[in-house]
């Protein structure tokens, strides 16, 4: 037991913690591994400075710091929010606003399906569209795509 104590309340053991944690954030990306990692890095250090620091200490210190480090961490993510000059981002069919497309099933009692790029999409509009005709793409109800004839 001395000998797991000895190894792992030495800069090594801290260092290795650190890296272990630092390296579960590839893993499960959420940002809070990162920081606590990061906590156990600066113990590390303490320990390399102060190297007869007792273990309840760094201990202690590891835990203070890991929750200073994720409110600092999380203070400072949130400050710095990126944002996206895409508005559209993740919301596929809101990019096909606008669109000029074509119907490939006809349109039956305001349903039927058009076709996008390389996908088919159900799409709501007029009450009867001939397959071949073009439609354009106004907006989104749910799922489907809303179109208008194009004049």
């Amino acid at each position: 037991m001395d000998i797991i104590k000895d190894f792992l309340f030495d800069g090594t053991g801290w260092m290795i913690i650190a890296i272990v944690l630092i390296g579960l954030e590839f893993l499960a990306p959420g940002i809070y591994f990162m920081w606590v990692g990061f906590a156990a890095l600066l113990v590390s250090g303490m320990t390399y400075i102060f190297p007869e620091l007792a273990w309840e200490i760094q201990t202690l210190a590891f835990a203070g710091l890991a929750v200073i480090s994720v409110l600092v961490g999380r203070k400072y993510l949130m400050e710095k929010k990126v944002t996206s000059e895409d508005n559209t981002l993740n919301k596929r069919g809101q990019q096909y606003v606008g669109k000029i497309c074509e119907v490939v099933v006809p349109f039956k009692n305001g349903k039927g399906k058009i076709k996008i790029e390389d996908t088919l999409w159900t799409a709501i509009g007029p009450d009867k569209l001939e397959k071949g005709e073009s439609v354009k793409v106004v907006g989104l109800d749910g799922t489907k795509i809303k179109v208008e004839t194009v004049k």
